[in-house]
């Protein structure tokens, strides 16, 4: 198995792939600070289960393993995509083959931790080509093919054309015009089969935003299937893509 890159997001990243993890600490940080110096402090009370969090050394222990753990499924993930890598070989430029796989980790997308692996990896200043696999803690696992620039030119065909086999096995398809953002709610995904009911298909999406997302979810209950059915997923992407 390749050695994974685990440090934080590189510059380049910060201004592109990675500027909406950054705006939302940028935000807290200013808005916890004027909250800081607007309260009074003596105000301040820890309810019990704050209390009984700050005190009980253990469950950061726990959270310590646990992203640990996390780290592991996630590179594990990797020969399931080298694998499609190799099944399908030519039709990825260089340029994103090149990369290596990285997984990066936060503490606060919308309240809540996250750790990613992206591979393969592309983050240009116009093109993207990536598949994002993400563990956002207490919501859910996803895989996410991120496109734009001239790879979303390449590819939106293809996936347009098989906008049925999305439908019916549960993709999901990004209708926000803002690419940076990953949650799973109504207003950023749509699943494959609703595009219809709002006169749209991937292509008008990304004729109109210029980006292509395609996303699927794993529950977290499916940890322990991780490996397999990420596997699924890449494959059918890849096939998808290559065809």
């Amino acid at each position: 198995m390749k050695k994974v890159r685990k440090n934080g997001p590189t510059k380049d990243l910060s201004t592109s792939a990675w500027s909406f993890f950054t705006d939302c600490r940028d935000w807290m940080c200013k808005n916890t600070l004027s909250l800081a110096k607007s309260v009074n402090m003596s105000n301040i009370i820890l309810d019990k289960e704050e209390f009984a969090l700050l005190s009980d050394a253990e469950i950061f222990l726990v959270k310590k393993r646990l992203s640990e753990k996390l780290n592991m499924l996630l590179s594990d993930c990797i020969k399931n995509i080298e694998h499609c890598l190799t099944e399908h070989p030519g039709f990825l430029e260089e340029e994103v083959v090149m990369n290596r796989p990285k997984i990066s980790k936060g503490e606060n997308y919308l309240s809540f931790p996250w750790q990613i692996l992206d591979y393969p990896r592309l983050f240009g200043r116009e093109d993207i080509f990536a598949i994002r696999t993400l563990c956002w803690w207490g919501q859910s696992f996803s895989i996410t093919l991120h496109l734009s620039g001239k790879y979303a030119d390449q590819f939106h065909s293809k996936l347009n054309h098989h906008l049925a086999f999305l439908a019916d096995n549960d993709y999901f398809i990004c209708i926000n015009s803002n690419q940076w953002h990953h949650h799973f709610g109504s207003d950023n995904y749509l699943s494959a089969g609703e595009l219809s009911g709002i006169n749209e298909t991937i292509t008008s999406l990304y004729q109109r935003n210029h980006f292509i997302k395609i996303m699927k979810k794993i529950p977290l209950s499916d940890w322990m299937n991780l490996s397999e059915k990420s596997g699924n997923i890449y494959r059918e992407l890849f096939r998808i893509i290559s065809d």
